[in-house]
């Protein structure tokens, strides 16, 4: 039984590589490019900003900081429309 299982592994090894590689990288860089300023114009040319992102995200244009998030968004709302009927219509 041990083998079987043994070679169940090895058979799926090449595979669980491959997949985490396939859906590990993005994602990766997606975290990394969250750090930065980069546009998609032009990835090559993007600079450090830290947390700068997620604070103004946070952060009102008059410098007010909103602590109530994302749900009184109207255009967070609009954005979860517009991806529920793309969801659906595809």
């Amino acid at each position: 039984m041990r083998q079987r299982v043994r070679s169940a592994w090895l058979f799926l090894a090449p595979m669980l590589l491959v997949l985490a590689a396939a859906a590990g990288w993005p994602l990766i860089r997606t975290v990394y490019f969250s750090f930065t300023d980069a546009s998609l114009s032009d990835l090559d040319a993007r600079q450090w900003v830290g947390l700068a992102n997620y604070v103004s995200v946070l952060r009102m244009p008059s410098g007010r900081v909103i602590h109530d998030g994302l749900l009184l968004d109207p255009v967070w709302w609009r954005a979860v429309w517009n991806t529920v009927r793309f969801a659906v219509v595809s």
